[in-house]
C-alpha cells in the first residue's frame, strides 16, 4: 500500500494549533523514531519502524485483519473483523511476518510482541449488510510498553475538527493484505489514495454513504482483502509533527480496483472515548 507524507501547511496548522495534544486520544501518540529511514495492491513495500502501530490480528490458524494501537491497552480495528466464534490474538512490532525480527542495514528491530484480548467492543450500530459503524476496538490482557517499533499513533477526539479533517485529501493505508500476486503480502504494504466524493461510491456500490464513511480510492491500485481494520494514515507537519489516523479499511469491490470504503474515525470519537475512558476508570 504509497503514503503522502504532508498536508497543506496552513491545514496543518489549523489542526494542529487548535488545542494542542488535547485534540488527541493519547498526547505522545504519532510519532516515529527519525533513526530509521528505509522503503497492498498496486503498493509498494512500507519502511521498517515506520509504522509502528500497525497490529497484525491472528487466530490460531490464520491471519485476520489489520489494526492499530491507539491506546497502551486498545487496538482499533474493523467491527466485520471480530467475531465469538473466532478469538483474535494481537501481534504489535510487526513487520515481515516471515521473520521474528526485522532488519535494515546493520539496523535491527526487537522481536514483535504477542497479545491476547481480554475484550472485544463492536460498534452496536454496526451493520454486517451494508458495512455501517464497521469499527471496533480489542482490549488487550496486559498494558503495552511503548518501545522504539511499538507505539500509538494519533486519533482526534475533538468534534471542532470535523471541517479540517475533511479538507484532507490524501491519505497513506497500510496492511498485509492481498497483493497483485493474489497472496497476501509477508511484508507490511502501504499504498497512496485520495479521497473521492461520496457520489464515486454510491455508484459503485448502489448505496448511499453516511457522514460516518469515507470514499477514497487510487487508479493504480486500492486496499484489497486482508487489510481490513487498518488505517487510513495522514501526516501532519507543524509544531508537532504527528501520523494521526482518519479511517479505517471496511470494504471495496472483490476485485480491488477500487474506489474503496473507510470508516470514518473522527465520527466516532465519542464511541472510542467511551470505551477507553471506562475502561481507565474499571483500572
Amino acid at each position: 500500500m504509497k503514503i503522502i507524507l504532508a498536508a497543506v501547511a496552513v491545514l496543518a496548522c489549523l489542526i494542529l494549533c487548535h488545542s494542542g495534544s488535547g485534540q488527541f486520544l493519547q498526547p505522545d501518540c504519532g510519532v516515529v523514531p527519525n533513526h530509521f529511514t528505509f522503503r497492498i495492491k498496486g503498493g509498494t513495500d512500507a519502511a521498517i519502524a515506520a509504522n509502528p502501530w500497525m497490529a497484525y490480528l491472528y487466530t490460531s490458524s490464520a491471519f485476520v485483519c489489520g489494526g492499530t494501537l491507539i491506546h497502551k491497552r486498545f487496538v482499533l480495528t474493523a467491527a466485520h473483523c471480530i467475531s465469538r466464534e473466532m478469538p483474535l490474538k494481537v501481534r504489535l512490532g510487526e513487520f515481515d511476518v516471515s521473520s521474528t525480527s526485522d532488519c535494515s542495514d546493520s539496523q535491527c528491530l526487537p522481536p514483535h510482541e504477542e497479545y491476547f484480548v481480554e475484550t472485544a467492543f463492536r460498534n452496536r450500530l454496526f451493520s454486517m449488510q451494508r458495512g455501517r459503524h464497521d469499527i471496533g476496538l480489542l482490549r488487550l490482557t496486559t498494558d503495552v510498553e511503548y518501545k522504539v517499533h511499538i507505539r500509538p499513533i494519533c486519533v482526534f477526539v475533538d468534534p471542532e475538527l470535523r471541517s479540517s479533517v475533511e479538507a484532507i485529501e490524501s491519505f497513506t493505508a497500510t496492511g498485509w493484505g492481498v497483493t497483485d500476486s493474489g497472496k497476501t503480502s509477508r511484508i507490511l504494504q502501504r499504498i497512496t489514495i485520495n479521497r473521492l466524493d461520496r457520489s464515486k461510491c454510491n455508484r459503485k456500490f448502489r448505496q448511499t454513504l453516511l457522514q460516518s464513511q469515507i470514499c477514497a480510492g487510487h487508479r493504480q491500485g486500492d486496499t484489497c482483502n486482508g487489510d481490513s481494520g487498518g488505517p487510513l494514515i495522514t501526516f501532519l507537519n507543524g509544531t508537532q509533527n504527528r501520523y494521526v489516523q482518519v479511517g479505517i479499511v471496511s470494504y471495496g469491490s472483490a476485485n480491488c480496483d477500487g474506489p474503496g470504503i473507510y470508516t470514518d474515525v473522527l465520527y466516532h470519537a465519542d464511541w472510542i472515548q467511551r470505551v477507553v475512558r471506562e475502561d481507565e476508570i474499571k483500572i
